[in-house]
C-alpha cells in the first residue's frame, strides 16, 4: 500500500512522504479514491510511522513464532520511579503548590527518557543493518517491548508537562 520495505528501520520523512503521495491518490475525493482504501492507508501510516508499532508489525509478518518479552525490560526499571514519581506528585499537587520542582523533576525525567529513546533507536538502526539474521530478528523484539513502554512513558510525561502548562493540576 504504501509501497516500503520491510524493515526494522524507516526513514520518518520516507514514510511520511510515501503516505502523503497514497492518500492523494486514494482520497475518498479523488477519482480513483474510496473511503474504505483511505483508512486502510491510514491505519498502514499509523503503524509504521511509530517504531514500536511497526515492530511488532514487522515481527507477526517475519517470524510469528518468536516470542515478545512480556513485561517492562529490565534496562528501564530505572526510569520507572521517575516517571510514577512525577505523575504521583502531579495527582497529590495542592492548587497554591509551588510547580518549579516539579517542572524541573518532569524536565528531568523527559531528558532521561529522550536519552534511553535515542539509544534503542540507535540499536533499532544497527538491527537494521543486519535484518533478516536471526540476531537481528532477536535484537527488534527485545526492543520493540522497550520501545513501546519508552513510547507510552513519553506521552504520559508531555501529558504532565502540557497540565503543568496550563495550570490543570
Amino acid at each position: 500500500m504504501l509501497k516500503l520495505p520491510r524493515r526494522p528501520w524507516l526513514d520518518e520523512a520516507g514514510v511520511r512522504s510515501a503516505f502523503q503521495q497514497a492518500a492523494a491518490r486514494m482520497h475518498p475525493d479523488a477519482k480513483t479514491g474510496s473511503a474504505a482504501d483511505f483508512t486502510e492507508l491510514t491505519n498502514a501510516y499509523q503503524t509504521l510511522r511509530e517504531p514500536a508499532k511497526r515492530l511488532l508489525h514487522l515481527l507477526a509478518l517475519e517470524s510469528s513464532d518468536l516470542p515478545l518479552p512480556a513485561g517492562a525490560p529490565a534496562e528501564l526499571m530505572p526510569l520507572f520511579p521517575l516517571i510514577a514519581g512525577v505523575r504521583q506528585k502531579l495527582d497529590r499537587l495542592e492548587p497554591e503548590a509551588d510547580l518549579l520542582p516539579i517542572r524541573k523533576e518532569a524536565h528531568h525525567a523527559s531528558e532521561q527518557l529522550k536519552h534511553a529513546m535515542d539509544t534503542a533507536l540507535l540499536e533499532l538502526r544497527e538491527a537494521d543493518a543486519a535484518w533478516p539474521s536471526p540476531s537481528a530478528t532477536r535484537a527488534a523484539a527485545a526492543l520493540q517491548s522497550r520501545l513501546t513502554y519508552l513510547e507510552k512513558w513519553q506521552s504520559q510525561l508531555r501529558e504532565a508537562l502540557l497540565r503543568l502548562d496550563i495550570g490543570t493540576v
